[in-house]
């Protein structure tokens, strides 16, 4: 009687795994980070207002750098209002799993398959089979993309002090702000470094300061890294 209970409720119970995973995979990052996001963002207010002042004085007309900060977010916002929706590939890229589109796919389907055969395997009911491709095709992928996501987003949050650190110590040394970036691609803590090298790289072929920072929110989408952003077209702005 009980193998029958199971196997009567297996397909209800694999539908309601699979969307519990995939509500996980997109849900997780949304709900933590808005949790902890308030206490991180005083925190790099703190860092802006410790930047170091390097204001030419016949510039002091210019608006402050608080002003600047605001207009900055402003700009920043339009711009992600401007993006569309999150494709696949941006999932991934912000994942940092090193795959293409077709390898997902690929290993959704073997996925896929693979708790289909187990699904049929474990209850001997046709119908846990198509529960079962579900889960392995669709909740258990996405589902690991959001927990890579979410320790990628978690190890940049850790690092990103450090980052400013090295800026405001650096600017406080008279470096100029491309120096103190070199030193963050070079000596920081993954994530980290790895996006400021891609900064570095970006300016390499032609791209702008200002806009390389801007696309580490592509990879990074915390509001963390815009205000990463803000900081810099502050300093450059200056």
């Amino acid at each position: 009687m009980l193998t029958g209970l199971i196997a009567t409720f297996a397909p209800y119970l694999l539908i309601a795994a699979a969307a519990a995973g995939m509500a996980y995979a997109l849900l997780y990052p949304i709900l933590t980070g808005d949790v902890r996001s308030e206490k991180r963002r005083k925190s790099l207010d703190l860092a802006i207002s410790a930047m170091p002042s390097i204001e030419d004085p016949a510039n002091r007309s210019r608006p402050s750098r608080r002003d600047q900060v605001a207009q900055s977010l402003k700009e920043i916002e339009l711009r992600k209002e401007a993006r569309g929706k999150v494709t696949l590939e941006i999932k991934i890229m912000q994942s940092g799993v090193k795959i293409d589109r077709k390898t997902f796919y690929v290993a959704s389907l073997i996925s896929g398959i693979g708790c289909g055969a187990l699904s049929f395997a474990i209850f001997s009911n046709a119908w846990t089979i198509v529960p079962g491709l579900v889960v392995g095709g669709l909740g258990i992928p996405h589902w690991y993309l959001g927990i890579k996501k979410s320790s990628r987003i978690k190890r940049f949050l850790i690092e990103l002090p450090n980052a400013l650190d090295v800026i405001t110590r650096g600017l406080r040394s008279g470096l100029p702000l491309n120096d103190c970036i070199r030193m963050i691609a070079a000596e920081s803590a993954e994530p980290v470094r790895s996006e400021f090298q891609l900064v570095m790289d970006a300016q390499g072929v032609g791209i702008p300061l200002g806009d390389a920072i801007e696309e580490i929110y592509d990879r990074i989408p915390v509001a963390e890294a815009n205000y990463l952003a803000i900081i810099i077209l502050s300093l450059i702005h200056i």
